[in-house]
């Protein structure tokens, strides 16, 4: 789920900062200081989705507690994920306007995907916003950011969706994709059957290396070590593929 959301941008006179978030003080100025480089990037990144685990080395600046950093299990280690936006116009102070829309999550990777991708687009649609409206940075509009960060947090961790209007004109709806049951643990003995054509699958170059070599060898006769000798990919990391393709129910 989402523990935080905040706004932070580039200020001619601090730096970068943390202008908005919800809850207030979730991220404290200290673990800001040590990732803003992260947060507020070089042009060339913008646009692109940023995750940074927090780790032991930075706990200390953290309000999440020292056992979750410490976890060995992956879906409770905190990440900051954000997506850095940059605006180039002569209305701005060095004509650029450079921000970013941020989230603290804590779960699996296959959830952190979901709310990533709406974390994006709610990135773009700011970036409209501003670009139309100014939004982010009139000091008529601004002042309804942090609301709108309180009601998307809240929305998007109960609810799967939000929408709120902005003007008459903008609004901002977003919503996840139907979240699937986290799968079972894959033992050795146990056959995948397909649900669908998985060979149509290796197609995409989306999908990583692991599961290339794995998914020709699910053919309903195959058990879970077999695979894994077949394919010469670790059983780990069959595992892994199989607790993938299981998650978007392609295989059962």
């Amino acid at each position: 789920m989402i523990r935080c959301l905040f706004y932070s941008e580039f200020d001619n006179v601090v730096g970068p900062k943390i202008k908005y978030q919800v809850p207030p003080g979730y991220v404290s100025t200290t673990l800001f200081e040590k990732i803003s480089d992260y947060i507020i990037t070089k042009p060339d990144v913008c646009g692109k989705v940023i995750s940074l685990i927090i780790t032991e080395s930075i706990c200390s600046s953290w309000n999440e507690s020292k056992e979750h950093v410490q976890s060995k299990n992956s879906s409770t280690v905190p990440v900051i994920v954000g997506c850095p936006v940059y605006i180039r116009s002569s209305r701005y102070h060095r004509n650029a306007l450079l921000f970013n829309i941020a989230m603290v999550f804590v779960g699996s990777l296959e959830k952190r995907c979901i709310f990533t991708k709406a974390l994006k687009k709610l990135a773009f649609l700011l970036t409209d916003f501003e670009i139309s409206s100014k939004f982010l940075t009139s000091p008529e509009k601004q002042h309804r950011i942090p609301e709108i960060l309180n009601q998307i947090l809240h929305d998007l961790n109960n609810n799967y969706q939000c929408c709120i209007s902005i003007d008459e004109q903008n609004t901002i709806y977003i919503k996840l994709v139907p979240e699937f049951s986290e799968p079972e643990d894959v033992l050795d003995h146990q056959v995948p059957v397909p649900l669908v054509q998985l060979n149509h699958l290796i197609i995409s170059s989306e999908w990583d290396l692991s599961l290339q070599q794995v998914i020709p060898w699910i053919d309903g006769t195959n058990y879970v070590k077999k695979i894994s000798q077949l394919s010469e990919v670790n059983i780990i990391y069959t595992k892994r593929a199989l607790r993938h393709l299981l998650y978007y129910k392609f295989i059962k």
